[in-house]
């Protein structure tokens, strides 16, 4: 048995530990360089969406136990919940969030240069409903919350619902104000996808 202490958000002595943090490591990596490559933005949005991404980081960083993990010190210990170290919980966990990830590269480079870390309109935007866009309007969201949800079955730790809560939250606001871009610039297009198509989960969602 093993309780999941403060600051150890992501087990790393445990080989499903691992897993997940390279699954991070290599989206942020992937995200990193494809930065590089996207249309030139004619349109921002005036939204709040990126002071959510800049506290979503904070919370991040916060919860995995940087600056001395303070925040996680300052939890209730009836918050701390006890997991057994079975190959079950771990495959499971990692399953689920290499499955995140594959479907958040397929969505990236399906979507190509119309990418964007904030909510923009890009020179010669194209509207993508193919590939996983065919299944989800929002897959990069999907898998996102796929890999937060498999680092939260790893954690242990009851406060990481409450985060994937909020990343839930954050992302659903955020794709919000992506559509409102969308049925502006593709007015006769947009709304029969979005009509067609659900938002994070296939036929559900």
């Amino acid at each position: 048995m093993r309780t999941f202490i403060l600051g150890n958000f992501i087990p790393m002595d445990l080989p499903y530990g691992q897993v997940i943090a390279a699954c991070w490591a290599i989206f942020m990596i992937v995200w990193f360089i494809a930065a590089f490559f996207t249309k030139r933005t004619v349109e921002r949005s005036a939204s709040f969406g990126r002071f959510i991404w800049i506290a979503a980081v904070v919370a991040v960083l916060a919860l995995a136990g940087r600056g001395g993990g303070q925040l996680w010190q300052r939890l209730p210990q009836s918050w701390d919940i006890t997991w057994t170290d079975t190959a079950t919980i771990g495959l499971t966990a990692d399953a689920i969030a290499v499955i995140g990830l594959l479907i958040t590269l397929w969505a990236r480079f399906t979507l190509g240069s119309n990418w964007s870390g904030t909510v923009t309109f890009k020179e010669n935007h194209e509207l993508v409903t193919s590939g996983p866009y065919a299944f989800a309007r929002h897959p990069i969201y999907t898998g996102l919350l796929m890999m937060l949800l498999g680092t939260v079955i790893i954690s242990g730790h009851a406060f990481g619902f409450a985060l994937l809560a909020l990343g839930t939250l954050m992302l659903w606001f955020k794709a919000l104000d992506e559509e409102r871009m969308m049925i502006k610039h593709f007015p006769d297009a947009y709304p029969p996808y979005k009509k067609r198509v659900r938002a994070l989960i296939p036929f559900v969602l």
